[in-house]
């Protein structure tokens, strides 16, 4: 079936954290960050809805296209912005590295306010609570 004639909404929040949870993502950081995960995103692959960060982790909500798969989006999201971040890092930045794997959940259409306000929103989240976050705990916690 041709992708362009399937009418298809999937959406993902995806979270993935740094390699060693190492706080080198500061807040300074965030705009470039955006940018290289933007560009990360081919437009026939998916569309990029909303990124937010805290120093330790990125929260991205993502509309996936129907032909593809989303572990072949993390890959580029996660692989362009960590090699573009350490070809030409912004001033003062850390190298770059993210941990292995991530964090998936798909998301309903009706989620979508509530889930973009707590993604754009992370660094205040992190102020406000110290409360571990549903993606922290191991899966037998993650399951409703």
């Amino acid at each position: 079936m041709n992708s362009t004639h399937s009418n298809v909404l999937v959406l993902v929040h995806v979270v993935w954290a740094t390699k060693r949870r190492s706080h080198v993502l500061a807040a300074d950081h965030d705009a470039f960050l955006h940018t290289l995960l933007q560009a990360a995103v081919p437009e026939d692959r998916g569309w990029l809805r909303a990124f937010g960060a805290s120093d330790d982790h990125v929260h991205v909500l993502v509309e996936l296209s129907a032909t593809v798969r989303l572990c072949d989006l993390v890959q580029s999201l996660k692989g362009v912005s960590a090699r573009r971040w350490n070809q030409q890092p912004p001033l003062g930045a850390s190298p770059l590295r993210w941990q292995d794997g991530y964090w998936a959940r798909s998301v309903s259409p009706d989620e979508d306010g509530a889930l973009l306000c707590y993604i754009l929103n992370q660094r205040e989240q992190h102020l406000t609570s110290s409360d571990p976050e549903p993606w922290e705990f191991g899966d037998e916690h993650s399951r409703g």
